[in-house]
């Protein structure tokens, strides 16, 4: 029997003031102890629906190398949330290496803090998580009901917070192809850049963490690098990673301009075959 604690949510605009987002994450979540800062926060980009760990040696690899760097450090994730891809493949790392707490009060607590940053209107049966009294919104439980099979518009259910981003359009459920736009969004690729950038403002040190991806995880790593927030690749993982590791150590031994020319034939290539396009 796996043991899951309710996650806490909020549902806030896409132009939320950074400042605000922040202490509800510190202060009210309380996902910051007195004096126990988290010692490195992973901002986890990467495949979507496609990705999968089936090989159970790199699942092994993947899960306990990222439980040991966050337990390690007193860290945090922060993901997409959703049930499917590189987020579900973070969840099931968490779910594995969660253990649970009473805190002072009494109450239990998660003590890895996993946040999936999720764009509201794509979530499916998020009505479920609407409370219509601002008076319970405080105390009230709600359930969510999460799909046996992964859906990538479901929610993890082994995330502990969620912020769910609401930049005002509506999406049909039944529209693949703008639900998968939605997700990708530059109101949601922007947020998830600004709470970077202003939880390394409080000195909480941020790492972009890429597995796997595609052309749309290149557009979210660049606007992180662009708020100069560092990024690791994890090459090996596929698609965007490898491409882009493969581009770093190019450039790194500062190859003559005719190198550089078949570089870039196949680097399009690449681009080409994966439809980074």
């Amino acid at each position: 029997m796996v043991f899951r604690k309710a996650a806490k949510y909020v549902r806030l605009s896409n132009e939320s003031d950074m400042n605000r987002v922040v202490e509800l994450m510190t202060k009210h979540w309380d996902l910051v102890k007195p004096e126990i800062k988290p010692g490195v926060i992973l901002s986890v980009v990467g495949g979507g629906g496609h990705f999968r760990l089936s090989d159970s040696r790199k699942k092994a690899i993947f899960d306990e190398g990222l439980i040991k760097v966050i337990e390690m450090t007193n860290g945090w994730i922060l993901s997409q949330g959703m049930n499917s891809g590189v987020s579900k493949a973070v969840g099931d790392a968490v779910r594995e290496g969660q253990s649970f707490q009473l805190d002072p009060s009494g109450e239990i607590t998660r003590t890895i803090h996993c946040v999936g940053i999720t764009p509201w209107n794509i979530i499916k049966g998020r009505d479920d998580l609407i409370v219509s009294d601002p008076e319970k919104t405080k105390t009230t439980e709600v359930r969510y009901r999460v799909d046996q099979l992964p859906s990538l518009y479901t929610l993890n259910p082994d995330h502990s917070h969620f912020l769910f981003i609401d930049d005002g359009y509506a999406y049909e459920e039944e529209n693949t192809e703008k639900l998968q736009t939605a997700l990708e969004a530059n109101s949601i690729v922007e947020f998830q850049a600004k709470l970077e950038k202003q939880l390394r403002i409080i000195n909480y040190p941020v790492i972009c963490l890429l597995i796997d991806g595609d052309y749309k995880s290149f557009i979210r790593i660049r606007a992180s690098l662009q708020k100069d927030t560092s990024v690791l690749i994890c090459k090996g993982t596929g698609q965007m990673a490898d491409v882009l590791a493969e581009a770093v150590t190019f450039f790194r031994t500062k190859s003559d301009s005719l190198g550089e020319r078949e570089f870039h034939k196949h680097l399009e290539s690449v681009i080409e075959e994966n439809n980074f396009v």
